[in-house]
């Protein structure tokens, strides 16, 4: 699983792409591991199934959802995950020209 309780998240599927929740605990009931987390924001939801209706729904809404369906965001020890998939940036000893 990406995340773990306590974990502040992000949410990967298009309606939500980038909004914020907090990981609360497991979710049963779900079609793959997942979680009920709390919004930290408005989010596109469907509450009555995958089939019902979608709707805005205001920060502290406690919804369920699939592991896959968020990022976790952890301020951690570490290489941050940027770094790791870019590289590190090389230093440049380059002197600079400044023109006045």
């Amino acid at each position: 699983m990406n995340c773990k309780e306590g974990d502040m998240a992000m949410g990967l599927d298009p309606e939500n792409y980038g909004r914020l929740c907090k990981v609360n605990h497991p979710a049963a009931g779900l079609t793959g591991p997942g979680w009920t987390c709390t919004t930290l924001q408005t989010w596109a939801l469907t509450m009555n199934g995958p089939d019902g209706p979608m709707d805005d729904y205001p920060a502290g809404t406690v919804f369920r959802t699939l592991d896959s369906q968020l990022k976790p965001i952890r301020d951690e020890e570490g290489t941050d995950e940027m770094v790791r998939l870019a590289g590190k940036p090389e230093e440049t000893t380059k002197p600079v020209e400044v023109v006045a």
